[in-house]
């Protein structure tokens, strides 16, 4: 009562239009939960409140609200419980917010005592516990109440978590069938980027079934070969394919999950479907940082297209021919020249990228330009399961020689089962690419090694590789947005910062991510010795995209068809615009060369803890 009087007192003392008066407050002792009734009050539960949300609700005089969540040890969780009326002035009606925040129940049931609290953070009569770091794993309790209990009255409490740290690991789907997601739930927001990926894991570990769509069904004439469903081959048919595999992880292994391809996994597209002659040969690419290589390629894109635009405008309103310089990030890809109708160009000096100035940094030649488009035909192609998004645009404009001749449009593969992969999945299974870890650097601890690798490096520089293998590029906005195809869906955010799974790249103070990736995203004509037998999606035999090289240290075998058994090996092969590049590398003293190749073995695949 003596609290009470005090509080009055003061209240009486203010003018009614005078300043508002801070009240003096004696804070209450430690509180310890074991059950409901050691509350000094009446503790009401209000269920669960997740992270991003906000709740609004009256509390009576007397009373405390009580808000569980599920958090994560080490997560840094903020706390906000605002008042409508934050007016301290000692009455009952007036709220005098306070906080507590208890950790997990013990086997008992018993919460213990407070871990935090909080009564005026937020501002007077306001109560925030701010970027508390949780110190383990369970159920945590909020309790939301007032000074002393003494008030009650309308407020707004909300929880929120640091870049995603304080939730728990998302579940872990266990059957085929719990990855079968729709988009429209993607869109309506009801999955997050841990729960895609892991989504997007089990389709990337799952091993096939027939009647999940594994293979195909047709036979005879056209693409598919004369086998029963699966109908599997190791030689493909044109753009339908093998298929050759039943997973992803059979290639996607050397160095670890999503690394690269031993040469007994080669594989062997672009062909008739029966002779080795007639087909490409490739070598699995590593997908570690990909979503990094994606979005420097996006920015690229951006900016190539972006001076073309200027040039047409110019050359419009000087009704002049004008010259136009393309390059981004501090590559060059040649000039075009406008003419002075502001629509004709000239792209006979374009170099390393097509007329549509979209940047392709994905396959050997660097013929897509997003993880989405690869991942849609590399499901048909290596195990034949088609997604939904192919499917529709086959039925609307029929693309046989790619996803089969059977007479319904919507299973075109005649195995009986239609819409074999949802959109959902596809968008999961780009995500899990996308937040792939990046590589690292793993130098020597030894000074005297270490000393060569830094020589090396610089090596790598003098000889000319980094010419072509740009050692470091710079994200403008690491925030990725994954646009669907079959709905109108906003696109789900990836943030290439904090979503991408650990080793990850972190922003600078501007909000931009320097990756150290090691290519220039251009194509290049390597000559003769390193040509296909054919041309592939439009582009020449001897012409292939940059690889970038920054786990080159995990991924033996080398080059597009895994020839190359060693890194000195794949410099010696290099030729046409390399050439050079690879005489000057010779030319090196032995000791010199080492140094170089010490370098390129600190590049190493990512330490993986998924």
């Amino acid at each position: 009562m003596t609290h009470m009087r005090t509080l009055l007192t003061a209240a009486l003392l203010a003018s009614a239009c005078g300043p508002q008066v801070q009240l003096s407050k004696t804070p209450p002792g430690p509180l310890v939960l074991n059950g409901k009734a050691d509350f000094p009050g009446q503790l009401i539960d209000k269920g669960s409140i997740g992270f991003g949300a906000s709740v609004t609700d009256t509390l009576a005089v007397g009373a405390g609200h009580g808000y569980a969540f599920q958090g994560q040890r080490g997560g840094k969780v903020t706390i906000t419980m605002l008042a409508a009326q934050p007016q301290c002035i000692g009455d009952a009606t007036h709220l005098d917010t306070f906080l507590w925040l208890f950790g997990p129940p013990n086997a008992s049931g018993s919460r213990g005592t407070e871990i935090k609290r909080d009564d005026d953070s937020a501002g007077t009569c306001q109560s925030r516990i701010s970027s508390f770091t949780l110190p383990a794993t369970g159920e945590f309790l909020i309790v939301a109440s007032s000074y002393q209990q003494q008030s009650g009255g309308q407020y707004r409490l909300s929880l929120t978590c640091a870049a995603g740290t304080c939730a728990p690991p998302p579940p872990i789907p266990h059957s085929f069938a719990e990855t079968r997601i729709a988009q429209a739930d993607i869109d309506a927001g009801r999955f997050t980027a841990p729960q895609l990926f892991e989504i997007g894991r089990f389709l990337f570990l799952h091993q096939f079934q027939i009647e999940e769509g594994l293979g195909n069904g047709l036979t005879g004439t056209g693409p598919g070969g004369p086998k029963a469903r699966p109908n599997m081959r190791l030689f493909h048919n044109g753009p339908f394919g093998g298929p050759d595999n039943p997973n992803c992880l059979g290639c996607h292994n050397v160095g670890g999950e999503g690394g690269g391809s031993a040469l007994s996994m080669n594989m062997f597209p672009a062909g008739d479907g029966i002779h080795l002659s007639q087909a490409v040969i490739r070598n699995a690419p590593s997908q570690w940082g990909d979503g990094y290589f994606e979005q420097v390629g996006f920015e690229m894109t951006g900016d190539l297209q972006a001076q073309l635009a200027a040039g047409k405008a110019a050359a419009a309103s000087a009704r002049a021919a004008q010259t136009v310089s393309l390059s981004s990030k501090g590559v060059s890809f040649g000039s075009v020249v406008v003419q002075a109708d502001g629509t004709t160009v000239d792209f006979s000096g374009l170099q390393g990228v097509d007329q549509d100035l979209v940047i392709k940094p994905f396959g050997w030649k660097g013929h897509k330009c997003a993880m989405r488009r690869f991942l849609e035909l590399s499901f048909q192609v290596h195990m034949g399961m088609q997604f939904q998004t192919l499917i529709a645009r086959h039925c609307a404009n029929p693309i046989p020689n790619t996803v089969g001749t059977g007479p319904d449009c919507h299973d075109p593969d005649a195995d009986g089962v239609v819409d074999e992969l949802t959109e959902g999945q596809l968008t999961a299974a780009t995500v899990y690419v996308m937040m792939q870890p990046a590589p690292v650097r793993v130098n020597p601890t030894n000074p005297a090694a270490l000393a060569r690798v830094q020589q090396g490096e610089t090596l790598f520089g003098q000889v000319g590789c980094a010419s072509c293998h740009v050692p470091r590029m710079v994200i403008n906005n690491p925030v990725h947005l994954e646009k669907p195809d079959l709905t109108s869906g906003p696109g789900f955010a990836v943030d290439l910062a904090t979503d991408v799974k650990a080793p990850r790249l972190s922003k600078d103070a501007n909000g931009h991510i320097a990756v150290e990736l090691f290519s220039d995203l251009k194509r290049h004509d390597m000559g003769p010795a390193l040509a296909d037998v054919k041309s592939t999606f439009g582009v020449a035999p001897s012409v292939f995209l940059t690889r970038p090289i920054w786990a080159v240290g995990s991924t033996a075998p080398y080059l597009h068809d895994g020839r190359a058994p060693t890194l000195k090996h794949a410099i010696v092969a290099h030729d046409g615009e390399a050439a050079q590049s690879r005489a000057s590398f010779q030319a090196l003293s032995a000791d010199d060369q080492a140094k170089l190749v010490e370098f390129l073995q600190t590049l190493r695949a990512p330490r993986i803890d998924f």
